[in-house]
């Protein structure tokens, strides 16, 4: 049962349960279950298949429960694991943990646990040796785990025994992600884990705060110019829907070339005579005249070039015969695309200039 379809009367019951627990006298054994997600991983490598489950369970309580267990409805097998470096500190570096896996298991018995290793080893070959992949350690009371572990006795039976199944009595699910396979070999298997809040060397904020430069890509990513659809594709002449766009009416119906990146305007250096005529993207067996804009498209950004003269004898981006439209980066270069009056999508911190 997922943790976003419990109810509030289910949390209070489950979280009163477990500080009871927590404070008796006589606890029951805390049970620690571990998922090995990889599903994200074989998505992204084009190998997932949706009819199958890409997480491995495990439990590390085989001394004592030395079978699978069932919590959810889903089994985790039992499995030798040894867990370092998982203390929390307010003090000093966050928690490097190193998660070791047996694995010396009898190939010639293929039980189910078996399976999943060797899935797991094919895995490591397939997914650069699970880098990435997001590691969970969930702690639950024996006591509350599903009544499937004891298919021998009713519910009523456990609940006299005191057993009392809840799927959502756990402590909180620790998060990790593995950052790289430090050993391998016939009998163990070792991550070097790094915890979701582990931001050692990074900077704050993510990027650096320019007052007079915007650091987005013109036409590109974060630059409003030519305008995105909702799948983050740049699409030049498709409408928009300035009901959910925070600019509005401010963004354009054609993102037509303006000016090089000094902010002079190609109408200017073309003359007053020439009208600049979109021709889409550019190819070598069409003449082109003077004034005609046309593009190259690299990484999925439309790059415009407007003909200087007639019929030019080589493409862009040529200088001799092409004018680059070109974004100065600069508060100026957005108000020549936008106007004076909009609200301009500047990517730069203009606040963050101090005068005196």
């Amino acid at each position: 049962m997922p943790e976003s379809t419990i109810s509030k009367s289910q949390s209070i019951s489950s979280t009163l349960n477990r500080n009871i627990e927590i404070f008796d006298l006589t606890p029951s054994t805390l049970l620690t279950l571990w998922e090995i997600d990889t599903s994200v991983l074989m998505d992204d490598a084009g190998l997932k298949d949706y009819n199958y489950d890409y997480i491995f369970r495990f439990h590390n309580s085989a001394k004592i429960v030395n079978t699978a267990i069932y919590w959810r409805n889903k089994k985790y097998y039992a499995l030798p694991i040894q867990a370092q470096g998982f203390e929390y500190t307010a003090k000093g570096s966050p928690a490097a943990p190193k998660l070791t896996l047996a694995v010396n298991e009898d190939p010639a018995n293929q039980d189910e646990k078996i399976v999943a290793l060797s899935l797991l080893k094919a895995r490591l070959k397939q997914l650069n040796d699970l880098s990435g992949v997001k590691v969970t350690r969930r702690r639950v009371f024996a006591k509350y785990i599903d009544g499937a572990n004891f298919e021998t006795r009713s519910v009523e039976d456990l609940a006299g025994k005191g057993f009392t199944p809840d799927p959502n009595m756990q402590f909180d699910p620790d998060i990790y992600y593995i950052d790289r396979k430090s050993l391998e070999n016939k009998s163990i298997i070792e991550f070097e884990l790094g915890s979701i809040i582990d931001v050692e060397g990074v900077q704050l904020p993510g990027r650096i705060v320019t007052a007079k430069r915007c650091p987005a890509q013109y036409r590109g990513c974060m630059c409003l110019y030519e305008y995105v659809d909702n799948r983050q594709s740049f699409i030049h002449g498709d409408a928009y829907n300035a009901s959910t766009n925070p600019f509005g009416s401010t963004l354009l119906d054609q993102a037509p070339p303006v000016a090089n990146e000094k902010d002079e305007s190609i109408q200017t250096i073309l003359g007053a005579t020439v009208s600049i005529t979109v021709k889409g993207e550019y190819k070598k067996n069409i003449s082109y005249l003077k004034g005609h804009a046309v593009w190259v498209q690299k990484d999925g950004i439309k790059y415009y070039f407007v003909a200087s003269q007639d019929a030019p004898p080589s493409g862009p981006p040529n200088p001799l015969f092409w004018i680059s439209d070109s974004c100065s980066k600069t508060i100026n270069g957005c108000r020549l695309r936008f106007g004076t009056a909009a609200a301009l999508p500047f990517a730069g911190f203009p606040s963050a200039l101090t005068t005196t």
